[in-house]
């Protein structure tokens, strides 16, 4: 995802945004063009779909490096959100998070804080599962020109699509 490292707050992510995107977006024309067209002062558009695909292949990934489980689509389902770090529901969410009696409990920090992750597996079914990401310090978005940012944790759960579907 090409425009994410505009979202950074991490201490590398000047770095990343002078090193990493301009390769990037000269190999990607039509996306250099869209963003040139739509972004308007310090706003750029972005593509919450493809961010939704994008973290459901890494939990995908994630479950199988580390737990060897396969999540097959027609009969689990993997549920994207994105939440604001600085309301109290993702803070009740985050203590409630870290509460959670679990099988497994997998944590790592990639690239000095870079990528961060943590997943937990429900003791009874280990198909059920929860993950929290933070990426580069938190992404931080607005909802417009004159909006506050807004950071974000993406949060990932998984399991069968009968309890997931409800």
């Amino acid at each position: 995802m090409v425009v994410l490292p505009f979202g950074y707050r991490h201490p590398d992510a000047l770095e990343t945004l002078e090193t990493l995107v301009p390769g990037r977006l000269r190999n990607n024309r039509k996306l250099h063009a869209y963003l040139k067209a739509n972004s308007t002062g310090q706003n750029i558009p972005f593509d919450g779909a493809s961010m939704e695909k994008l973290f459901k292949l890494i939990v995908r990934g994630l479950m199988w490096h580390h737990w060897k489980l396969y999540i097959n689509n027609e009969t689990h389902s993997i549920r994207y959100s994105l939440l604001n770090a600085n309301v109290a529901f993702t803070r009740s969410f985050e203590e409630a998070f870290m509460r959670c009696p679990t099988r497994e409990h997998v944590s790592e920090v990639v690239g000095n804080g870079a990528f961060c992750y943590e997943g937990k597996q429900e003791i009874d079914d280990p198909t059920r599962s929860i993950w929290r990401f933070s990426i580069f310090g938190d992404l931080v978005f607005g909802e417009g020109a004159n909006s506050e940012p807004m950071p974000t944790r993406v949060v990932v759960m998984t399991g069968p699509k009968e309890a997931m579907d409800r």
